[in-house]
């Protein structure tokens, strides 16, 4: 799944130094923006690409940021899908959504009722 090497990678020179450029591959690109998507801190991302931190955000900045965002659109939808089927096991993903996405909470409310002769007999200000 994840190329360990850096086998495929580009790299070129800069004409003022002879530091070198990494230029990523598009299959490069794809891993990194999978990995994102599954919620891997950068450092380990970094590490598993074989190039440091710093690179990775410099030359991976997009796939980072969408990588989560594509993530959440594949699990909302099949989320939404699993809501709206007719079947008893959607009830709770269907409260989930209701939880999550609608705002709607559960709230537990305490009454406490005192009939007016138990009231007589408490010492209460009414």
């Amino acid at each position: 799944m994840m190329d360990q090497s850096n086998k495929s990678t580009k790299v070129r020179k800069t004409r003022k130094s002879s530091r070198t450029l990494f230029e990523p591959t598009d299959e490069q690109r794809r891993q990194v923006e999978e990995m994102a998507g599954f919620g891997l801190p950068e450092r380990l991302i970094a590490k598993s690409m074989n190039i440091d931190e710093a690179i990775l955000n410099r030359c991976f900045k997009n796939e980072l940021d969408v990588g989560i965002i594509r993530a959440n659109i594949k699990v909302a939808e099949n989320l939404f899908r699993q809501a709206i089927k007719d079947d008893p096991k959607s009830i709770s993903v269907a409260i989930f959504w209701a939880k999550t996405r609608m705002g709607w909470k559960e709230t537990i409310t305490n009454e406490t009722r005192i009939s007016f002769i138990e009231r007589d007999h408490l010492d209460l200000e009414v």
